[in-house]
Parts: structure tokens; sequence; C-alpha cells
């Protein structure tokens, strides 16, 4: 993903206030699939994920976390999200759950695209 604008979430299908934001997510994914790398990154075994898509409709790719390499960010307890930009920098660092549908993030990814 180096040079591209990022979408980073940690999540669990069984926390509810993950379910909630996966909708704005799948918005978000929605709009600017082509122009911004998803990364939906949850620790759980693949069936039960897979299932979860499927019920709520979800098209997003999902990442599992895997076992090996420190990664450069922190993992953050699910829910919690990074935006960051072409040039590696983080440009938002949320933790719990937010609204990824709204006027503002479009307007910042819009940004950090152009």
């Amino acid at each position: 993903s180096k040079g591209n604008v990022v979408f980073i979430n940690f999540w669990a299908s069984w926390r509810l206030p993950c379910a909630a934001e996966l909708k704005s997510i799948q918005n978000l994914y929605d709009k600017y699939r082509d122009k911004v790398d998803f990364y939906i990154i949850t620790d759980e075994e693949r069936l039960p994920v897979e299932e979860f898509m499927i019920e709520n409709k979800f098209t997003f790719p999902v990442t599992y976390l895997i076992i090996g390499e420190r990664t450069p960010l922190t993992i953050l307890k699910p829910p919690s999200s990074y935006i960051i930009d072409k040039k590696g920098y983080i440009r938002v660092k949320q933790e719990g759950i937010a609204d990824w549908d709204n006027k503002t993030i479009y307007n910042l990814i819009n940004e950090l695209i152009n």
C-alpha cells in the first residue's frame, strides 16, 4: 500500500459496536474501493466471519490477523481505525466506534487522494 491512502479497521463480529460501525465502513468502501486500500482486520476464525459477512451483506475484503512480524501500528482494541496518507503518516486514529459515512471523512479522503 506504499504511496496509497489506507483505511485500517480492527473489528470483532461478537462486539455489537463493531457491527454498527461496519455498515458505515461498507458505505465508505463502496465509495472509495478503487482509490483507497482497505484493511478490515479481525483475529477471529474464518468460518464465523464469513457467515457474519453474508448475513450482513458486507462485501469489503477482510484481512485475518497474521501471527508473525509485528505491525508498525499499535493494534487497537476493536472497534478502532486508522486513516493513513500516501506518505505513511497517520491522519486519523480512532479508538472506539465511529461513523465513517459522512461528509467530513469524505472531504478528508478526497484531500488525501488528491
